[in-house]
This record gives C-alpha cells, sequence and structure tokens, in this order.
C-alpha cells in the first residue's frame, strides 16, 4: 500500500494565542503568535517527513495568518494548506477605521523554524553557503477595506515576504531578495 494510503498516527499539537488592546474607536493594536511542534522541511537523509508522526496539519487547510507565508486566499503561499509543522510566528497589528465605510489594517510577521534546517542535499543554498538559521523571513502586510455599500466591498491587498537563511535552506533558493503581492478583489453579497 503506497504511504499516502497507510495510517500515520500524529502526535503533534499547535497553538495560537492574540492579545489586543483597543486604543480608541478608531484603532486597535493586536500581538498574535502561531506554532506548532514537529520538523520542518525532509528528514536528515533528503526523503520526505510528511508521514512522520511529528507532522502537524490544521484540520481545516483554509487556515491564514498572513499573506504570503501562512496563506490561503490565492496567489502566492509558502506553507500551504494550514501547514504548520516547525513554525513559529509572530505578529503585530495595526487596525485603523478613517471612516464607516473605510478601514485599514497593518501588520508585521516575524517567521521561525522550531530547528534550524539541514541543506546537505539541497543543490543550489546549501551547508556550503554557511552556517542555516531558524530565521524564515519577515512579511509585511497592507490591507484597505473599502464598503461603499452594506453588501459591496472593495479590498485592496500588498504584501512583501523578506526571506531569511533559513527560508532559503528550506526552498533551496540561491537568488531573490523579496516576494511580493498586490491584489484586488470586489464582492457584492446577495
Amino acid at each position: 500500500q503506497p504511504a499516502h494510503r497507510r495510517r500515520h498516527p500524529v502526535q503533534s499539537g499547535a497553538g495560537q494565542v492574540e492579545v489586543s488592546y483597543q486604543v480608541s474607536d478608531f484603532t486597535t493594536l493586536a500581538i498574535s503568535a502561531v506554532g506548532a511542534g514537529g520538523q520542518l522541511g525532509p528528514n536528515l537523509d533528503g526523503t520526505t517527513s510528511k508521514y512522520k508522526r511529528s507532522r502537524f496539519y490544521t484540520t481545516s487547510p483554509a487556515f491564514q495568518f498572513t499573506e504570503i507565508a501562512l496563506d490561503t486566499s490565492g496567489g502566492y503561499s509558502i506553507f500551504k494548506d494550514g501547514e504548520l509543522t516547525g513554525l513559529r510566528a509572530y505578529k503585530f497589528e495595526v487596525t485603523q477605521k478613517f471612516t464607516t465605510s473605510v478601514e485599514a489594517k497593518a501588520s508585521y510577521t516575524h517567521l521561525r523554524s522550531s530547528q534550524s534546517l539541514n541543506g546537505s542535499y539541497n543543490q543550489f543554498y546549501g551547508w556550503w553557503k554557511g552556517r542555516s538559521s531558524t530565521v524564515i523571513g519577515d512579511e509585511w502586510n497592507l490591507i484597505t477595506d473599502w464598503r461603499p455599500f452594506a453588501q459591496f466591498m472593495v479590498t485592496a491587498k500588498a504584501a512583501i515576504f523578506l526571506p531569511g537563511r533559513g527560508y532559503r535552506f528550506l526552498q533551496d533558493a540561491e537568488y531573490g531578495s523579496a516576494i511580493r503581492e498586490y491584489s484586488l478583489y470586489v464582492s457584492q453579497k446577495f
């Protein structure tokens, strides 16, 4: 029976916490963190760690914490389908209401792995580039919602992810200094 068809017991867990403070009727500050146990990346021998007991996936693949790194809303995503194994993410967010119909959110997120990544089997970015790091990278997000009518909304999003050495070891990526994503959504509820 192939590995993806066999039953694999899971011995892992995850957590998420958020603390927010409403500065005024229009401004809210929030700090949050999310993380899961397990090993990020492949095994030391280069084989997949997808079926290890320490792997953690959220029960719903619609988990979203940022716009690029931990995202399921569409566009580019580094860790997709609710995969949190071996990750720690820390976020600071400011929400500002400008009018009754315009609201903006700005956030900064720092991502780390729970352990240094092994680049022994990498082709482009491995041990010969120096020591590995637990820093996956930093992400900045800006989201603006405009609601001109009660059931109609326009959302503009801009995000940039600045990779750290841990990301380069994980993805075997030698070049590139940033990942950018811009999107515009128009929604009408009936």
